[in-house]
């Protein structure tokens, strides 16, 4: 997903899913020039065109920020958490 033009960091998860077992659910943040410029359904399709189907995540949260430790990785946890509450 880092390859598409608009997005700046990314984390994903996965998320329990009754017919596939687990899902990816991807967390972006954008680029500013493209803040509020693309949509969720652009994102996806784009996934679909260019990553192997097993990889294009069932969804994408756009978030201004990620979760990061000190030495700059994503913090998954924190990620799970979040979507936790979310569903």
């Amino acid at each position: 997903m880092l390859q598409h033009p608009a997005i700046e960091t990314v984390g994903v998860i996965g998320a329990k899913d009754p017919e596939k077992g687990e899902v990816p659910i991807a967390f972006v943040k954008l680029k500013e020039q493209y803040r509020d410029k693309i949509t969720e359904a652009e994102l996806i399709k784009w996934c679909k065109e260019n990553m192997a189907p097993y990889n294009v995540p069932k969804e994408i949260i756009m978030k201004e920020s990620l979760p990061l430790t000190a030495t700059g990785k994503i913090i998954r946890e924190e990620l799970i958490k979040e979507y936790t509450k979310m569903n």
